[in-house]
């Protein structure tokens, strides 16, 4: 198994959502996932879901809103729980997202899995193409 610590995702994958909100899990990312579950997570105000390594997600979670320093964080756990979902792929490399998951993200036939570093995210094809759009061109300088 694959250290998740180390787990990059990238690259830009189409495909679709059938009818019953299945999704078949792009190679590329299915092939990063080393069989591991994952969650899917949906940022409010975000027009995507979120993949993340179940692993991953759990330290992330853990680290944010089960701290024992006195704060409550019930909200942040509620919302956390939630709005998240563990997934395992299943024989075809499938996996079926619940409706309000789709709604959220305003999910229709074609979707877009972008992987961005330790996680991966779920658009539909129009969301993301207007995103773009929207996104400034980065000037990136690197030292090599």
């Amino acid at each position: 198994m694959q250290d998740v610590k180390n787990m990059h995702f990238n690259g830009e994958y189409f495909h679709s959502i059938d009818s019953n909100n299945r999704v078949i899990m792009p190679a590329k990312i299915k092939d990063a996932l080393y069989g591991q579950s994952f969650t899917i997570y949906h940022k409010p105000n975000e027009k995507c879901l979120r993949l993340y390594v179940t692993s991953e997600w759990d330290d992330m979670v853990y680290k944010i809103a089960y701290v024992d320093d006195g704060v409550d964080r019930t909200d942040l756990q509620r919302h956390f729980s939630i709005n998240s979902k563990v997934y395992d792929l299943d024989a075809q490399g499938r996996f079926v997202l619940p409706a309000k998951f789709v709604e959220a993200a305003n999910l229709k036939k074609e979707i877009v899995t972008i992987g961005i570093g330790p996680r991966a995210e779920i658009w539909d094809k129009e969301e993301y193409e207007q995103q773009l759009a929207k996104d400034k061109v980065v000037d990136v300088v690197l030292p090599f």
